[in-house]
Formats: C-alpha cells, structure tokens, sequence
C-alpha cells in the first residue's frame, strides 16, 4: 500500500469503510472500550492481509468534529510514540508491527493513520482478555477477529464465523505461495529465469484464445461511445493535448453473487483493495455534489469524475468515467496523470511516466481479481481477461517525473498514438503471482516508444511496491 503523504491526504478527502479500511470515531485510547475498538481493528486488518484503520471519521466518511482533541499536540499525546504498537502487541498472541502516521485534513484536524501491514500467513488471535462493564468482555481471549460484511451488507471487525473461514486459509496459502516463488527465483537464478519466464510468456500468448483481443478492442470502443455520450451530455470541457489510459475488465465464470442492486454495487466496491487512495473505481457515494456520485442507467452503474478546477477540492484534479455492468464487464477511463492540474507551470503533456503506468496496470489486475471472487466466481475454473488502451502517445517523452532518482540512460519519443494490450489472468492468481501478467501487458505499450524495454526486474520492483 502507497502510504506517502500526498496518497494519505487523498484518502482522507474521500475515505469509505471497507474490507482494508476501518474508520472509528475519536476515541480515548486509555479507555477499555478505546482499547479493544483499537486492538480489534487491528486483528482483524492482520487478518485481512493489512489495511489502515482511520481514526476520526464518522461511518459514512464524514470527519468527526464534534469529539476532536483540542489542537494536534493533544492528537500526538493520545496516539503518538509507541503507545498504540504496545497497546497492540499486549492483547496479539504474534507479534504485529503497525505504523502510525499523522495526517492532515482540508479542514486543519490532525488525524492517526494506522496501517497494518501485508504479508499474514498465519491468522492471529487475541491473547489476553479485556473486560468490559456487566461482565462483558470486549476481547476475548482466543478469538479470532476479522474484517467481514453483517447482515446488512456493512463492513465491520468481528469474530470469525464459518463463512469468513475459507478466505482466511486463501489469503495464507496466497502469502506463503508468495515465499515459495522467492525461494525458486533465488535458487534458480544461474538458469537465466528471465529466459524462462520469456519462454512460458510467449507460450501463453500463443495458447490464448484468437478472439480474445478483438473482444477486448470491441467492447473498449461500445464503453468509449458511453464515455464521449456522457462527456457531451454534461457538456464537460476536455482540455486540449489531454491523454487517456482506458482499463477494461470481462470476468470470465458463474456469479454467485452478482451485481443487481446499489447494495450489491457498493459491496462489491468495498471488497476491492486500497492500493492508492484514489483508485479506479473510486466510490463517491457521499459526495456532496450529486454529479460525482455513482447512478443507474441502461443495466449498469457509472460515474462521471470531472474535477478540473479548484473549485473541486479537497478531491485532486481528475477527468476520469467508470461502468459495472452485471454481465461481468468493468471499463474505467482517465486521463493520463499530470495532464488534468490545477497549475498550468505543472503539467506533463508532453511526458509519459513508465513507473506510473506498471503501478496502474498492476492496481486494475489486482482490483479485478478482487472482483471476480467478489462475484463469487470458482476460482479453480474463473479467469479474468485485463484489456488497456492509451490514447494521445505520439511524441511523448519517455521519462520518469513522479520518482526523479529513478534513472534511465535513454529517453525515448513515442512514435504512434494509441496502444491497445491484452492479459488473461487465472482467477486463483496469488498477488506474487501478478508481475508477469504486467510485464505483459506493458511490454508492447514501451515497444512504441522506439523500442524501449523495461527490465522485467524493474516492473517486479514497481509492482510489488504498489501491491504492498
């Protein structure tokens, strides 16, 4: 998970509970009830594979003022220092290292950002009971609490049941997977593994269906119509010179779970993982402009980003459109990062940043096999085809300008105006099991630019960055 400042400060503009993020009120963490809402939220974070616990925030995503400590001195007295990691490690029955960071929001308040870690292999339990009034106990000691949906489709930290059990064992078997493929790389490193992964890359593509990149260009051009109806409809301006990155996924197996109403829709959303705070189909449910927030038409949910002045604060400048439709197609479009600012000194129209690209292809892959077994889908049998399009290339600079100590001997011009690749990924895919199919899909996309060719060491690096 990103955790710089700019990406926590976006999260705070818009934050929604789900299954990685947790919001609590102000709560007085010497308190027994502070105690245990703290150490339950971050089991079951652990538990969830990691996530962040957001203190401060009403349930809906609303900042809550009415119970804010005085001034950010009395913020970082309550949750500063190593008070929350001991807090933490006396009730977890393994050790948990947690990070607390301070944010500040539009409105001046100071808030802690908790962030738990990924990488669980083994669910943790609490270790020690916590009493509460009328002998209740608030943590119990053996219990297992995780991140899971109540009966009224809301996100809550719970004891585990039954139901929560298989995803547990996945996301275990997931991470240990994950040190299993390192322990091969490491071992088998003087067999040139690169020349392997090449070969079985190459395999794949040959295997794959021959239909399958003109489903994907076919359906990318029925939801760009959709996204250029919309943009006339509203009459948004697009300015001139913008690029445009378009994602489209088609989850391929048998919903168990399908999207047919706003709850389903705003479930399915929660279910996704946070990887930057602004992700692709971000959830505006509760904006206060109406526009912003998801609706209903012709079979699906879509929404319409177009923040193009300051005047659309705290939210940062985006021009972007999503769609879910029930059959299992997904497609986002936006402009290309650094051509939609606020500061004309400050844009990129002229750049292309080939780290921020292997980060978004990573996010969509990810997103989309969240997704898919968020639909219930076997994931024995399920795939899921990742289809992406990028519009405006021609005569862009190959460069790197959101990470500048990244250096590259060449700086190369792309030559043709749009690129569409394709990946089909196995829906039981672990996340250590997602650079390749990145690799992939970016391959062509620097091909354009005179050749270029990112070393498949460099997009591992990046996309386990954005991943974890």
């Amino acid at each position: 998970m990103d955790d710089t400042e700019d990406d926590l400060k976006n999260l705070l503009n818009n934050p929604r509970e789900a299954l990685d993020l947790e919001l609590k009120q102000w709560i007085d963490p010497t308190s027994n009830e502070g105690r245990a809402k703290i150490v339950r939220a971050c089991l079951a974070l652990w538990n969830n594979n990691g996530g962040r616990l957001l203190i401060g925030f009403r349930d809906d995503g609303t900042p809550d003022v009415d119970n804010a400590p005085a001034d950010v001195h009395a913020v970082h007295a309550m949750f500063g220092g190593e008070k929350l990691q001991v807090l933490v490690s006396r009730y977890a029955a393994q050790a948990i290292a947690i990070k607390v960071q301070f944010v500040t929001d539009v409105g001046g308040q100071t808030h802690p950002v908790v962030t738990i870690p990924p990488g669980m292999r083994t669910p943790v339990a609490a270790k020690a009971d916590l009493p509460g009034g009328s002998d209740k106990l608030l943590i119990k000691d053996n219990a297992v609490y995780v991140r899971t949906f109540d009966s009224n489709g809301r996100v809550s930290s719970a004891e585990a049941r039954r139901g929560d059990w298989d995803r547990l064992i996945r996301i275990c078997f997931d991470n240990r997977e994950a040190d299993i493929g390192g322990f091969v790389r490491r071992h088998l490193a003087a067999l040139d593994l690169n020349s392997i992964i090449a070969v079985l890359r190459d395999a794949a593509t040959i295997a794959k269906p021959p239909t399958t990149a003109d489903r994907v260009t076919g359906e990318m051009e029925r939801q760009y119509s959709r996204y250029l109806n919309v943009v006339a409809q509203r009459e948004v301006q697009v300015p001139a010179g913008v690029g445009f990155r378009e994602s489209l996924i088609l989850v391929q197996g048998e919903f168990t779970c399908p999207v047919s109403n706003r709850a389903s829709m705003e479930r399915l959303l929660a279910s996704a993982p946070h990887h930057t705070g602004w992700p692709p189909w971000v959830n505006l449910s509760g904006a206060t402009r109406e526009r912003l927030r998801p609706y209903f038409r012709d079979g699906g949910w879509e929404a319409m980003l177009d923040l193009l002045d300051p005047a659309s604060r705290p939210f940062p400048p985006d021009l972007s459109y999503w769609r879910i439709e029930p059959t299992g197609v997904f497609y986002h479009i936006r402009a290309l990062e650094g051509d939609i600012t606020w500061d004309p000194d400050q844009h990129h129209h002229a750049e292309f940043d080939y780290i921020l690209q292997i980060k978004r292809v990573a996010e969509v892959i990810s997103v989309g096999l969240s997704f898919g077994r968020a639909l219930g889908c076997d994931e024995a049998k399920a795939s899921v085809i990742f289809g992406f399009r990028w519009r405006g290339l021609r005569n862009r600079l190959l460069t790197w300008w959101v990470k500048p100590m990244l250096t590259r001997c060449n700086r190369e011009i792309g030559g043709q105006d749009k690129v569409v690749t394709t990946a089909t990924v196995p829906l039981q895919t672990p996340p250590a099991g997602i650079p390749p199919y990145v690799a992939n899909a970016v391959r062509d996309l620097f091909l354009t630019f005179e050749g270029a060719a990112i070393d498949n060491k460099i997009v591992e690096a990046v996309v386990k960055d954005i991943l974890n």
